[in-house]
């Protein structure tokens, strides 16, 4: 056993096989090597009083990596030789979960077929169907609730996970969706944060699946513990798809959430880390965002933003967020507009050289405001 990786599945041979055997694997990427528990121990090996429950630094035992995985036969070994269906790790994790998640049909099958629980709670609440629902398979959704599994219809729902999948075509995606709101499953429920499926689905989905909740009565303006709309998150996770469709079924492109944030700062702040996208920005712009209103508590413009988030030099040619300061600068984006604290987009300016320079392409303003500029910085001693 000559792996680089001292794995758990390694270690549950060795107690499969008779012997005593309590250890912690001290590397958390232990991952599971192919055909790992096909090798044979050695009779050096054999003992008596096996322990079955050997884990990782998560908690993850031998059952939840061949889960994991998909490997059925080593699965079928452990079972076999004692081990828990339902063991949990750390997290409260079960095997189920994983097989679900990984959307190993026939592992699911064949923990189901060994009396795992179909309704198994992991310590955020959520059941081997959320998992399925993530991870996009209908096929085990359909074999989970064959065996008894319940659908959540109010509160957090598999359908937020659903309507959240990234891993299918827009057919596919809208077939998953569909299958939750025909069980039941209520088009405005409540889940994290007090999001709507509509929120969530803003992530990846396409026009095609958002048609289909705004037809069954998703709220297009519907408001998040912090107040953001659908069109927020959209603008966040840089689905440009997503805030067309929204805009074009009338939401506000102007929405404030309750730290007075609108859809185009975050498409400027938050999106500039997780996925740039210069094009939400545009769609926004184009659709009537305010570009000189005041965004935030602290007084500042999307300008004040964007410089405030961008990086100088750019971090590549072409760099979304220098292209987000041109689109509101086109836009008629002030450049000498104050915050609460008095700082304009120039002051925040003056260690970023490119960003500076561009600003100043679109300054057409007098000396005089120059002469401003200048003070301004002389006050802030920079």
């Amino acid at each position: 056993m000559a792996n680089r990786h001292i794995t758990t599945l390694i270690i549950a041979l060795i107690t499969v096989s008779g012997c005593t055997l309590n250890c912690v694997s001290d590397r958390e990427d232990d991952v599971l090597p192919n055909n790992t528990l096909h090798e044979e121990p050695s009779d050096a090996n054999h003992t008596a009083n096996v322990s079955l429950n050997v884990v990782n630094v998560r908690l993850d035992t031998a059952l939840h990596l061949a889960a994991l995985y998909g490997q059925c036969p080593e699965i079928e070994r452990l079972l076999k030789a004692g081990m828990d269906v339902d063991i949990r790790n750390r997290n409260g994790t079960a095997p189920l979960h994983n097989a679900a998640f990984s959307g190993h049909k026939e592992a699911v099958e064949l923990l189901l077929s060994h009396g795992a629980n179909p309704n198994s709670i992991d310590s955020t609440g959520q059941t081997p169907m959320f998992q399925a629902a993530e991870r996009g398979s209908l096929e085990i959704i359909k074999l989970l609730v064959k065996h008894g599994a319940h659908i959540s219809k109010k509160g957090y729902t598999p359908l937020h996970k659903a309507a959240y999948c990234e891993y299918l075509a827009p057919k596919e995606h809208k077939d998953l969706v569909r299958y939750f709101l025909n069980k039941g499953v209520s088009i405005n429920a409540r889940g994290s944060f007090e999001m709507t499926p509509l929120h969530t689905a803003t992530y990846a989905a396409s026009s095609e699946v958002l048609n289909l909740l705004v037809k069954r009565g998703a709220e297009i303006e519907a408001r998040d513990q912090f107040g953001r709309t659908p069109l927020y998150m959209a603008a966040v996770y840089g689905n440009a798809e997503a805030a067309a469709f929204l805009i074009a079924r009338g939401a506000d492109v102007n929405a404030k959430d309750t730290n007075g944030r609108t859809p185009l700062c975050g498409a400027i702040t938050l999106n500039n880390v997780a996925n740039p996208n210069p094009e939400v920005v545009k769609i926004l712009i184009d659709a009537g965002a305010n570009i000189n209103n005041v965004t935030d508590r602290g007084g500042s413009t999307p300008l004040h933003q964007a410089i405030a988030w961008g990086w100088d030099p750019p971090h590549y040619e072409g760099d979304a967020n220098l292209i987000m300061i041109e689109l509101l600068l086109e836009a008629g984006a002030d450049v000498y507009a104050r915050n609460s604290s008095g700082v304009t987009p120039l002051d925040f300016a003056h260690n970023k050289p490119e960003i500076y320079k561009l600003l100043m392409k679109y300054s057409q303003v007098p000396c005089s405001r120059l002469r401003e500029h200048a003070d301004s910085l002389d006050r802030l001693g920079l």
